[in-house]
């Protein structure tokens, strides 16, 4: 997690030396900083694409299988189209958006906290050498 920490603050401090103005003012540097920021923490993955998309952007998570929305483009590749997780959304249920498969690292870094199953975190169980993920492990409703 430490290197991916260093690794984002690397690549600010290069958006900086490449597009960053300064008319010599104290703060203008982190003033772009936090800009970097700000645009990055709002920006939404649609296939190989990232965009804004105001408001939408600040949709809590819930995974697909949850009823979490995801974004794709359209069959011609001219818009790009909000669709409702696996299960659908009940009338007067919040509108959530899926932020896909992280780490658990990704997700501190990137989000700030965990979600309640991350499928894509695993662990290794030394003896077997097998795998378990959240996948493997059945819910209690």
């Amino acid at each position: 997690m430490l290197r991916e920490i260093e690794d984002a603050r690397v690549w600010r401090n290069k958006q900086w030396e490449l597009f960053g103005v300064s008319d010599g003012a104290l703060g203008d540097q982190q003033r772009f900083l936090d800009a970097i920021d700000l645009v990055s923490s709002r920006t939404i993955r649609c296939g190989s694409n990232f965009m804004l998309v105001p408001f939408v952007d600040m949709a809590n998570h819930a995974s697909r299988e949850q009823g979490g929305g995801f974004f794709q483009l359209s069959d011609n590749d001219e818009a790009v189209e909000l669709r409702i997780g696996d299960r659908g959304i009940r009338k007067g249920e919040e509108v959530c958006l899926d932020y896909g498969g992280r780490s658990n690292e990704e997700w501190l870094i990137h989000y700030g906290f965990l979600p309640d199953r991350n499928s894509v975190e695993s662990v290794l169980l030394p003896a077997s050498q097998h795998r378990v993920t959240w996948d493997d492990v059945r819910s209690v409703n």
